[in-house]
């Protein structure tokens, strides 16, 4: 019912048609691989560490697409603000500069 034609929206007008997902996220994944080998070479293992466990969670969130079916919306919603604050916590934490 409701569900479904919200997540039909979600496919549609949001990006969270399972193919297009897939597109992002393998684009995101070579450039993660990239930085990887560039931290390898660099000796920079706790990065290298980092990029792989984001890859792992870039690998079971593809896992587990069809299972948040129909609440794919939802759960894009919900990961798009826990991303947002983790990054301005983040940027709080981490300041590129002591100027406030």
């Amino acid at each position: 019912g409701h569900l479904w034609a919200l997540q039909a929206w979600g496919d549609t007008c949001c990006g969270l048609d399972p193919t297009e997902q897939l597109k992002r996220r393998l684009a995101f994944a070579k450039i993660v691989m990239l930085q990887m080998i560039l931290f390898m070479l660099l000796g920079w293992w706790s990065y290298v560490i980092a990029c792989f466990v984001l890859l792992a969670g870039l690998v079971a969130k593809q896992g587990v697409l069809y299972s948040e079916r129909p609440y794919g919306w939802l759960v894009g919603i919900i990961e798009g603000v826990l991303l947002a604050l983790v990054t301005a916590l983040l940027g709080a934490i981490f300041p590129t500069t002591t100027q406030w």
